[in-house]
């Protein structure tokens, strides 16, 4: 009976089966995928432990945080100048 095959598939069996397979295919791309970036983020973040510089554990200085406060205009030059010469004793 060739009107009830799918693509060479014969009856619910063979859609189901089809399906399965598709889903499996699909999962198996994912985790390859997922194998990628866990490969890559290892990769990278051993580089930066080699530095001595973690990407996570990084915080900007006295001096970077004072600046972007001026720049943002929540302190005045003023300020700035005092807080300056404060951190940088």
């Amino acid at each position: 009976m060739m009107g009830h095959e799918f693509f060479g598939y014969g009856g619910t069996f063979g859609i189901t089966a089809m399906i399965f397979r598709g889903l499996f295919s699909l999962a198996v791309l994912v985790g390859l995928v997922l194998l990628v970036i866990w490969l890559v983020r290892r990769a990278s973040g051993s580089k930066n432990s080699a530095a001595g510089v973690s990407a996570v554990t990084a915080q900007p200085t006295a001096r970077e945080i004072l600046q972007t406060r001026y720049a943002s205009g929540e302190i005045d030059q003023e300020e700035y100048r005092t807080m300056l010469a404060v951190i940088s004793e």
